[in-house]
């Protein structure tokens, strides 16, 4: 779990004298960091000192960092590249809401608490990017506040449909009103123009008796 891992301070259990010489310093950190940013321009020197390094250096460095410690590191990883890949999609699918929007919507506070959901998400991730940089040190994420600013995010968005099916509905409505204003017009016509009509049907009758 990677809000566990947060909240627990990684620290290796490696017990060669090099090992107990940095953490006695309290700089496992730093020296994991150090090695990470040299190890490829070290040139079997110290990158700070210049003196030449040991010959098994690497494997004396390697023994400082556990197994267990090191598997933790890969999982602060794999946890910021899921929890950012995560939010980055919740956040795309939040911003697809307001492509052609409903003109009758106001997104103005729709729009001010998606800004916040991203900052709330972006400082989520320097806190975890922070703990990677660090392991020994105990962080937590805002979990509680993306979850409120969510939620009022899904309420808005009910709002919104709750406003489209009204229109759809008052549209349909229309549309089934005026289809039955026509049938009252014409069955208004057709009443009204009912006495001359069969004045007219009787007219003609006579008019052809009298032509056969």
């Amino acid at each position: 779990n990677g809000n566990d891992l947060l909240a627990k301070p990684i620290t290796s259990s490696g017990n060669t004298p090099f090992a107990g010489f940095i953490k006695a310093l309290n700089a496992t950190d730093w020296v994991r960091q150090g090695h990470e940013h040299f190890t490829d321009t070290a040139d079997g020197k110290c990158p700070y000192c210049q003196q030449e390094l040991p010959s098994d250096f690497e494997e004396q460095l390697a023994a400082c960092f556990d197994a267990q410690y090191q598997e933790d590191i890969d999982a602060l990883h794999r946890f910021y590249d899921d929890y950012k890949s995560d939010m980055q999609g919740f956040v795309d699918l939040l911003r697809a809401n307001l492509q052609d929007v409903f003109p009758k919507v106001s997104t103005k506070e729709y729009e001010d608490k998606l800004a916040l959901l991203e900052k709330l998400i972006e400082g989520n991730l320097q806190i975890i990017a922070s703990k990677i940089k660090e392991p020994s040190t105990v962080v937590a994420i805002d979990n509680e506040a993306v979850k409120t600013v969510r939620d009022k995010l899904n309420e808005l968005i009910a709002g919104f449909n709750q406003l489209i099916q009204a229109n759809n509905s008052v549209v349909n409505a229309k549309q089934q009103k005026q289809a039955e204003c026509k049938t009252k017009v014409w069955e208004l016509i057709a009443f009204t123009l009912q006495s001359v009509v069969s004045s007219f049907k009787t007219s003609r009758t006579n008019l052809d008796g009298e032509i056969v």
